[in-house]
């Protein structure tokens, strides 16, 4: 049987699979900040001029949706509470807290809300009422180093130096 001589270009190999990965990192990146645009879009106006107000948690209704888990779709549902309060003008508000562990029990919670916007609101657990707005920023940071390390002038360096290993490594008798 005839042998094969195959041969691979590994350092054109590795520079693909490190644009792929630069790609991601963009992909991620812009995901992100869409993502950390959204949040913010919420959280700013509660930043600027936050309400506080006694709200009471009235029911917790079912929400239900689709996730993809070992090749199938499997229905999801969980409970979100019900908050209703009163703004500045004694209107009453009521909104859906969708933020955070669900299934709270029903009874009195402390709400913060956006002066202009009390449509804007959610049940005030502290600095967990901006968690998801670090979590976006963080993986916009993350995303954009791996963007920067992977320029294509860092892309080519590593290049060089792994066809210096193998050449090295090659040069040396087996």
């Amino acid at each position: 049987m005839p042998e094969l001589d195959v041969k691979f270009d590994l350092p054109k190999i590795v520079g693909t699979v490190l644009c792929v990965i630069r790609f991601f990192s963009i992909a991620c990146f812009l995901y992100c900040a869409v993502g950390l645009y959204q949040s913010l879009s919420k959280s700013i106006p509660i930043w600027r001029a936050p309400r506080y107000a006694e709200g009471k948690i009235i029911e917790n209704q079912e929400r239900a949706w689709q996730q993809y888990q070992h090749e199938q779709y499997i229905g999801v549902t969980a409970q979100m509470p019900v908050v209703e309060f009163r703004d500045e003008a004694n209107t009453p508000i009521r909104f859906i807290h969708n933020i955070g562990p669900q299934n709270v029990q029903v009874g009195p919670v402390p709400v913060i809300y956006a002066s202009g916007d009390p449509q804007n609101a959610r049940i005030n657990k502290g600095w967990m009422n901006w968690l998801g707005d670090y979590i976006w920023m963080f993986g916009m940071i993350g995303s954009s180093l791996g963007v920067i390390r992977l320029t294509s002038a860092n892309i080519k360096t590593i290049i060089g130096n792994y066809s210096k290993i193998l050449e090295k490594n090659n040069s040396h008798p087996a």
